[in-house]
């Protein structure tokens, strides 16, 4: 029974990672920032669904975080195209936020600061990287 449980939600997470990125966004050169969030988020999919499998993470905690994933996602998604110009600066820095939440969660603390970060995309934890992009 527990196994049983254990496989449904396990199928469920794996299903909810690979449903999200069913239907590519065409990304325009000016929205790196979405294509940035894009990439962070699809990587946390991955490594929640990674760690179910591994039994690193129980699948019910996993559902929850995947259920938050999908509602941020959907929240960057309608910020790209309600917007004729790319996500704005301080619109990326608050998904960040919130993707940097969740792989603190799931330990992938640091994944964001080495793949998603630099080239004038900082992170919002130091308002040093700013510059004049606020």
């Amino acid at each position: 029974m527990i196994k049983s449980a254990f496989a449904t939600l396990t199928a469920a997470v794996w299903l909810s990672a690979t449903a999200a990125s069913a239907d590519p966004v065409q990304i325009r050169d000016s929205d790196e920032g979405y294509s940035r969030l894009s990439r962070w988020e699809q990587h946390l999919d991955d490594t929640i669904a990674d760690r179910v499998r591994q039994y690193r993470i129980d699948p019910r905690r996993a559902w929850s975080i995947q259920k938050e994933l999908d509602r941020i996602e959907a929240r960057v998604e309608q910020a790209y195209y309600e917007s004729d110009e790319g996500i704005d600066y301080a619109a990326f820095r608050h998904y960040a936020g919130e993707l940097r939440g969740i792989g603190e969660e799931i330990g992938e603390a640091d994944w964001g600061s080495r793949n998603v970060y630099g080239d004038g995309w900082h992170d919002d934890r130091d308002s040093s990287n700013w510059g004049d992009r606020r």
